[in-house]
């Protein structure tokens, strides 16, 4: 599988250690980060196919002092993993933390439909296309080179 398969394990309640290389994502492909590493949870490297997870990607409305972005993560059950920040955060925590307004979760199924159809990695709401963004994240046809 493109981009390696994930490594460890965090917790004591068994769930895969979610990993990504030091500074393989830049700060604004948070899209792009939280949508290749829920790949990589789900890709099961032993029999070469996608397997069910109980990671989701979320997409979600956060407020800072300049105001309501657009942002995404991943979460599973009362935890949440940001690539972004390379860390796992009580989602309690996190909401708060980071005053998240509106979220939209996805499977993995779902997410791979999004990219199929809409050919970003987020943000796919037409509700989220007010909000401030950091430059959107490649075409998943993109070689890469940055985001547009």
């Amino acid at each position: 599988m493109p981009g390696g398969e994930l490594k460890g394990q965090a917790g004591t309640d068994n769930m895969k250690k979610l990993t990504h290389e030091p500074g393989e994502f830049r700060k604004a492909d948070c899209y792009f980060a939280a949508y290749k590493t829920l790949e990589r949870e789900a890709w099961d490297s032993e029999n070469k196919k996608y397997k069910p997870t109980d990671w989701r990607l979320v997409h979600g409305v956060v407020n800072d002092k300049d105001g309501p972005f657009g942002h995404a993560w991943l979460e599973n059950n009362d935890t949440i993993y940001d690539p972004m920040e390379r860390r796992y955060i009580p989602k309690s925590d996190y909401i708060a933390a980071n005053h998240v307004s509106r979220t939209i979760v996805y499977s993995f199924q779902a997410a791979v439909q999004h990219l199929n159809a809409l050919k970003t990695y987020g943000y796919w709401a037409p509700e989220f296309a007010d909000l401030q963004h950091l430059p959107r994240t490649p075409d998943p046809n993109d070689a890469g080179e940055g985001a547009e």
